[in-house]
């Protein structure tokens, strides 16, 4: 019997996606609590994704920013607080060659993104609703909307469950503008 009052369950992407990767390691993170032990390196990804994230936006305020701004923005974003030392220069190293590599070969399509860390939400059915957050929105031409999802790597996730997230994603960018988009890209960051 449903705990009274609870009328919807809102999940996010990041709440679900145990369950579609292995239903079993969703019952071990999700009801038994636990967790994957930590990875000296881990969390370049998401200091990746924040220091682009800054990128994107100062973009959509009419600031295109050069190479010129890499070191400031490993200084702000790059946080590896279990790390050794020597692993930190090593991820430092890394993570500026990455955004060194993305802003050069995507400097002239920064001036194209429109919608920054968009926060979505797709109804399911009158009780499940989930939310989502859009990494990119950016538009070519008058009409051609990419939805467009960052990844630090081909390994970040598979395939397929990229693909779920693209959709949910597109179908909540049609919740929020009445129209869905013409594409959904995935832009791996290491290659």
């Amino acid at each position: 019997t449903p705990r009274a009052g609870a009328t919807e369950l809102r999940l996010t992407f990041s709440t679900i996606k145990p369950m579609l990767e292995c239903p079993y390691r969703f019952k071990l993170e999700g009801v038994f609590g636990f967790r994957a032990p930590l990875e000296e390196a881990q969390g370049l990804g998401k200091c990746l994704h924040d220091a682009l994230c800054e990128v994107h936006r100062r973009a959509v305020e009419g600031d295109i920013v050069g190479v010129e701004l890499v070191p400031r923005l490993l200084q702000r974003h790059l946080h590896f607080p279990f790390a050794a030392p020597e692993t930190v220069v090593r991820m430092r190293v890394i993570a500026g060659a990455i955004l060194t590599r993305y802003i050069t070969e995507n400097g002239h399509r920064l001036a194209e993104v429109e919608l920054v860390e968009k926060p979505v939400e797709v109804v399911m059915d009158d009780d499940v609703i989930v939310h989502g957050r859009i990494d990119l929105v950016v538009r070519n031409g008058d009409d051609e909307v990419s939805i467009v999802d960052l990844k630090s790597n081909r390994r970040a996730q598979a395939e397929a469950l990229t693909d779920t997230q693209l959709r949910l994603y597109a179908l909540g960018y049609e919740a929020l503008t009445g129209m869905l988009p013409q594409r959904t890209e995935i832009w791996e960051l290491d290659d």
